[in-house]
């Protein structure tokens, strides 16, 4: 944004108006960068969009008693919540199971009476 004073400095947030005359900025953390044209400032700070598409699905496998690998239909973004669950009875992540890309390994097989119900992830892709 073009300040339209020289003597202001003005503070925008993707071209909103924040203050209209600050003393100083400071921009801190891992992967900002700077840009500047003619007297304006550009700040890029990363990770500011959407992480994804939150996606509730199907996990593929056969609950058996014996099977411990069940498979996800994509890879959930990396940092992002993710729930597994067995109808109502949520999974804990380390003591139920582990998750590797779109490969859930359960530390116990899932008993053979839980088949009936559906086999759900949460997640962001």
């Amino acid at each position: 944004m073009a300040r339209t004073s020289k003597k202001k400095l003005q503070v925008f947030e993707d071209g909103v108006l924040l203050i209209d005359d600050a003393d100083s900025i400071d921009f801190a953390g891992a992967g900002i960068s700077g840009a500047v044209v003619d007297r304006d400032v550009t700040e890029t700070v990363p990770g500011g969009g959407s992480v994804g598409t939150w996606t509730i699905a199907v996990v593929s496998g056969i609950i058996d008693g014996a099977n411990v690998t069940f498979t996800l239909p994509s890879t959930p973004v990396a940092g992002t919540p993710f729930f597994l669950r067995i109808g109502r009875q949520p999974q804990e992540y380390t003591t139920d199971y582990t998750r590797s890309g779109t490969t859930i390994t359960y530390v116990v097989a899932p008993d053979a009476s839980l088949s009936t119900f559906p086999h759900i992830a949460e997640y962001y892709v």
